[in-house]
């Protein structure tokens, strides 16, 4: 057996890591000679008199090298030390001293809150949260009417029980007296030649009470009448605006990412219009919504939704049920009835329903949209306003070990902990085995101590 001159290798015993740039501490300083054939990259130590059962890493002046102890083997009376250089402590200096791509880092101070991380993954269940406004909706409601009187069309608002009273009149003997006076014919002869409900050319029931509107005396024909309704001309009929605060992900003042989906999801329900997906993007910096209802003559509905000052967009409705006014259908109380229950015949639906169907990872918590939003239907919904809100959630995130994403250049001298970065390239003194293997460290992650 060959060996080298001898020489002091220092021996210790340290529970640093294999991908760690810690200097182990060592106690023991024993001489040694080289086995002849091995390297020093990869050398092994013989020695005698001493017992190395305990160490697990060494440190050569010599070669002026760090190692890992791999195994001890007894042979004629001596120890055979085989080592693995530990390029990490042996060249630490000269590796912190280079500049280099970081992806990820312990170290918070270099944290990019607004880049997705991916590292950790997402719950399949989902954190909802929802913002309600209410409609002021009234199962009373208002009729609104286009009446010809004198040869002119009025635009009403009534009360129901005054539409009520006013197409009984116009089949009541009242109607035809008044009428006589004007036309000085026998009451048969009218009723020949004219048709009351001529006079109603439309009328439409909205479950709003319409507040607005000049008082004004209900002429039908030549004929005036003792009641009176709203004139609310051929615009808007009833407007109302409502503010809904958007809720935010709960993580978002620290991983900003989270204000963007896949980790936020919005579904804005609309009374008389839809069910639709809102983009997290235009909403993540913004604390509320502005919705505005518009209802006309017909009861057609006109939707604004503001973000802020920024209009998202506009959408269209019916809220209006067509009232029967005929000679023989003089029922209205209970035709308006039946259009007040279609109304509210979904009052207690389910607004977070089919939220429960969760798969597991970030791509289940993505919602379906139940109703899509556009044309709308009439007397479709409850008066609820809902912002429904769903957050993914990202559990148990272990920065020690995998750091933060930071995607950015940066001196490694500033840095501690943990360290991964992307197509690095060390320079340094060490051979170019050396070198490739510090590169894998940095690449796949590793810890400066």
């Amino acid at each position: 057996m060959g060996v080298y001159m001898s020489f002091e290798v220092k021996f210790g015993k340290s529970d640093k890591r294999v991908n760690s740039t810690k200097i182990p501490t060592l106690t023991d300083g024993v001489s040694c000679v080289l086995k002849s054939g091995t390297s020093v990259e990869n050398p092994t130590f013989i020695l005698q008199g001493v017992s190395p059962f305990d160490w697990n890493v060494a440190y050569c002046e010599t070669f002026g090298r760090y190692y890992f102890i791999n195994d001890v083997t007894y042979v004629e009376s001596t120890y055979e030390i085989s080592c693995t250089c530990d390029y990490l402590a042996s060249y630490k200096d000269e590796i912190l001293s280079n500049a280099m791509y970081v992806t990820r880092s312990s170290n918070v101070a270099n944290f990019n809150k607004y880049l997705i991380d991916t590292m950790f993954p997402t719950t399949s269940q989902p954190t909802i949260s929802q913002t309600t406004a209410t409609l002021p909706t009234s199962t009373t409601g208002s009729i609104l009417c286009c009446i010809i009187g004198n040869g002119e069309n009025s635009f009403l608002s009534l009360h129901p029980a005054t539409f009520k009273a006013v197409t009984k009149y116009l089949y009541s003997p009242d109607y035809l007296n008044g009428l006589n006076t004007i036309l000085e014919t026998p009451s048969e002869v009218q009723k020949e030649i004219v048709r009351p409900q001529d006079y109603l050319q439309s009328a439409t029931w909205i479950p709003f009470d319409v507040a607005d509107g000049t008082p004004t005396q209900i002429v039908l024909g030549y004929v005036s009448t003792n009641y009176s309704g709203r004139d609310v001309g051929t615009g808007e009929v009833f407007t109302h605006t409502v503010s809904l605060a958007i809720p935010h992900h709960p993580e978002s003042d620290i991983y900003g990412y989270m204000l963007y989906e896949p980790f936020t999801y919005y579904i804005l329900t609309l009374p008389f219009i839809g069910t639709m997906r809102l983009s997290a993007k235009e909403l993540a910096n913004i604390d509320e919504l502005m919705i505005k209802y518009s209802v006309d003559i017909n009861g057609a509905i006109f939707v604004t939704v503001k973000a802020g000052s920024v209009l998202l967009f506009t959408a269209t409705g019916n809220c209006g049920a067509p009232v029967s006014y005929s000679s023989r259908s003089t029922n209205v109380i209970g035709t308006v009835s039946s259009a007040i229950n279609a109304a509210f015949s979904f009052a207690t639906h389910n607004i977070l329903g089919g939220v429960s169907a969760i798969e597991s990872g970030i791509s289940s918590i993505a919602p379906t949209v139940e109703t899509s939003g556009g044309s709308g239907g009439t007397l479709v919904g409850s008066n609820v306003i809902a912002l429904r809100a769903i957050f993914a959630n990202q559990p148990n995130r272990d920065y020690e070990h995998f750091g933060y994403p930071v995607c950015k250049k940066i001196s490694l001298s500033v840095l501690s902990g943990f360290l991964q970065c992307e197509n690095a390239d060390v320079m340094c003194s060490a051979t170019e085995t050396g070198k490739d293997v510090i590169n894998n460290f940095l690449n796949g992650g590793m810890f400066i101590e």
